[in-house]
């Protein structure tokens, strides 16, 4: 199964799902393309559904991730990623906090929208 991805921009999150086996490339190229999608559209609320991602990442590849986040969506308000088992408390999500990026990772989708939601 390759990677795949999926956005949907007509709302007022910014909807993206991802699956399959994922590497530095492929996540990077994912947030390089919300980076530029929020900067044209102006969404600032992100759910970025990645449970069915199978990410291959070194620990020092998940840092760089977090940091890609950090710089490709620092003008976002929010950004709630949903993660396969075992990726709560990630590196990369981790670096990107650490960076300002305000991100939370959930194993639920409807918790992850109602935390995006909320005032």
């Amino acid at each position: 199964m390759p990677f795949s991805l999926t956005v949907d921009s007509s709302s007022l999150v910014l909807h993206v799902q991802a699956a399959g086996p994922a590497g530095l490339m492929e996540l990077g190229g994912l947030v390089a393309l919300l980076g530029d999608m929020t900067a044209r559209g102006g969404h600032k609320l992100i759910l970025a559904d990645l449970g069915g991602v199978q990410p291959q990442l070194s620990f020092t590849e998940h840092l760089q991730f977090g940091t890609q986040a950090f710089h490709a969506l620092r003008g976002v308000q929010r950004v709630a990623a949903v993660v396969p088992p075992g990726f709560l408390d990630a590196p990369a999500a981790r670096a990107a906090q650490l960076a300002g990026l305000h991100v939370k990772t959930f194993y639920d989708a409807t918790e992850a929208m109602a935390w995006l939601l909320k005032s």
